[in-house]
């Protein structure tokens, strides 16, 4: 029963990275296509495709997601 735990424990220090990295990737640029839809850029369509073309943001995610992860691996190995 132990190991599965800990296996479970593992995949989800995997899993929730990722998935945490995609959601906020979707919401992000579901925000900023919704504001250039009303600003008259474009359709939401072009611009939620334009926004999730952008290596900025991948970029700005993958930080967010490692820092997130790191400050909570360092705050269960103090533990």
């Amino acid at each position: 029963m132990k190991l599965i735990k800990s296996f479970g424990t593992l995949l989800l220090y995997v899993v929730s990275p990722f998935a945490f990295f995609v959601a906020g990737c979707i919401v992000i640029s579901a925000i900023l296509a919704l504001l250039g839809a009303f600003s008259g850029h474009n359709t939401y369509q072009e611009c939620f495709k334009g926004c999730m073309n952008s290596d900025a943001l991948y970029f700005i995610m993958f930080l967010i997601t490692f820092f997130i992860f790191l400050m909570h691996w360092l705050q269960n190995e103090e533990n």
